[in-house]
């Protein structure tokens, strides 16, 4: 996208002012939207939408900063699995919802 503004800006300064200035704006917009999503992608606490690792493996930056936020019901050694939250017995090994290894 930014190699897109800045041939947009070269072809439109031979145009229109005001579309140089969309060009700018444009590749502005771009080269911050990358620099951003390379940190994302590159940093040690990176957001991610999705939960795809275990608390084990990596930390939830969140959880660091708001806690966990669980009910006393939902944390671990109660009826409930860590991971999903799905009722689990005492005397079963896994999760029988999302098949993960209970405490």
């Amino acid at each position: 996208m930014v190699i897109f503004g800045i041939g947009w800006t070269v072809v439109a300064s031979q145009v229109h002012f005001i579309m140089v200035l969309f060009g700018l704006v444009w590749t502005s917009v771009a080269l911050m939207n990358t620099i951003y999503n390379f940190k994302n992608a590159t940093g040690k606490n990176r957001y991610s939408s999705y939960d795809i690792v275990d608390a084990s493996r990596e930390p939830d930056p969140l959880h660091e900063k708001y806690g966990d936020g669980l009910a006393p019901e939902l944390r671990e050694g109660g009826n409930y699995c860590p991971y999903c939250g799905a009722p689990a017995k005492s005397d079963h090994r896994y999760c029988a919802k999302c098949g993960r290894e209970l405490h």
